[in-house]
């Protein structure tokens, strides 16, 4: 009988007592774009950006950088292979090696 009580006074005594706190939840913000395909008239622009020689893609890439920035992972899926040639349109895209640069620079 004893062992029975104390039994049940030890369970109320751990009903009282305070719960235990969760951890807080992680969380982690993930950022994606899709599909980055250069076409003809944004790589003539980029040629413009650059001066005629080359190609410059940091000044459409500006308005991006802030929307990845608070990113913890950022991916960007880039639908075309780079080249160091001439890049080539519809319907077989190639994007110039410059593009790299300018996607690394808008956070990703």
């Amino acid at each position: 009988m004893r062992r029975a009580l104390a039994l049940v006074l030890v369970a109320a005594l751990a009903a009282l007592a305070p719960a235990a706190r969760a951890a807080p939840a992680e969380t982690i913000t993930v950022a994606v774009s899709g599909d980055l395909l250069v076409h003809e008239a944004v790589a003539r622009q980029a040629r413009a950006y650059a001066g005629g020689t080359g190609y410059d893609f940091r000044p459409m890439s500006r308005r991006v950088r802030p929307l990845i920035a608070g990113a913890d992972l950022a991916i960007c899926h880039v639908e075309t292979p780079l080249t160091a040639k001439t890049p080539t349109f519809f319907p077989i895209f190639t994007a110039p090696l410059e593009l790299a640069p300018a996607i690394r620079r808008a956070g990703f």
